[in-house]
C-alpha cells in the first residue's frame, strides 16, 4: 500500500501509527493562504482537526472578532487535549502557529500523552501570493507580519519529524491544440486547365 510518508514511523493511508506511540499529532505551521487546510484533507479520514478559525464561523459565514481570539485559542487547545485523552489516532492542529510560544503548549501535551509529533511547515512564497490566496481577507500588513514571524521561529521547534513544504503554483490551463489546416479542394471547370497547372507546379 502506498504510504503517506516514509516507512520510519510514518502513517499509512489507513492511519495506523507506530506501535510505540498512542497516536500521531500533526502541527501545521504557515502564513495564511499556505494551503494548510488543503493539506489536511490529504490525511487519513479518521483524522480529528482542531482549528481556531472554525470558532469564528457563525451561520456558515466567517466573522472574525479580535476580542474573542484569545478565548477561542483557549477553546481550541482544550478541545485538542480532549482528543488526546480520548486516544484519537490522528489529531491535527490547523492554525498558523507562527511563533514558537503558540506551538509549545500543543507540543508539550502531545508528548505528555505519548503522541508522535509531526511538524509540517509551509514555506512562504511571497506577500502578494498570500494576499491573493488566503480565504479570510487578511490585510497586506498582517500578511507581512506573519511572514516575518514565520522565519523568526523557523528551525527552533523540535519534533519527532519535520516536513517543510514549498508551495507550488498551480499550472494554468493547457493551451489548446493547434488547429488542423483543412485541405482545399481545387475544382476546375475544365480538367485540361487543371492538368496544365499541376505540370507547371512541378
Amino acid at each position: 500500500m502506498r504510504r503517506l510518508f516514509d516507512k520510519k514511523g510514518g502513517v499509512d493511508l489507513q492511519g495506523v501509527p507506530p506501535s510505540r506511540y498512542r497516536g500521531i499529532v500533526y502541527i501545521l505551521r504557515g502564513v495564511s493562504g499556505s494551503g494548510k487546510s488543503t493539506f489536511t484533507k490529504t490525511l487519513p479520514k479518521n483524522r480529528v482537526v482542531h482549528s481556531t478559525d472554525n470558532y469564528f464561523y457563525k451561520g456558515g459565514k466567517y466573522r472574525f472578532d479580535p476580542r474573542k481570539l484569545t478565548f477561542y485559542h483557549r477553546k481550541n487547545f482544550e478541545a485538542f487535549v480532549e482528543s488526546l485523552k480520548k486516544g484519537k489516532k490522528i489529531v491535527v492542529v490547523d492554525n498558523t502557529n507562527l511563533l514558537c510560544k503558540f506551538v509549545a503548549p500543543y507540543l508539550e501535551k502531545a508528548k505528555e500523552f505519548n503522541y508522535r509529533v509531526v511538524l509540517v511547515e509551509f514555506l512562504p512564497r511571497g506577500r502578494e501570493y498570500h494576499i491573493r490566496k488566503n480565504v479570510h481577507n487578511i490585510p497586506p500588513r498582517a500578511i507581512s507580519t506573519q511572514m516575518k514571524e514565520f522565519y523568526q521561529c523557523l528551525g527552533k521547534i523540535e519534533a519527532d519529524k519535520i516536513i517543510r513544504k514549498r508551495i507550488q503554483p498551480k499550472l494554468g490551463r493547457k493551451s489548446p491544440p493547434p488547429l488542423k489546416r483543412k485541405k482545399l479542394k481545387v475544382r476546375a471547370s475544365n480538367p485540361h486547365i487543371l492538368r496544365k497547372n499541376r505540370r507547371e507546379m512541378f
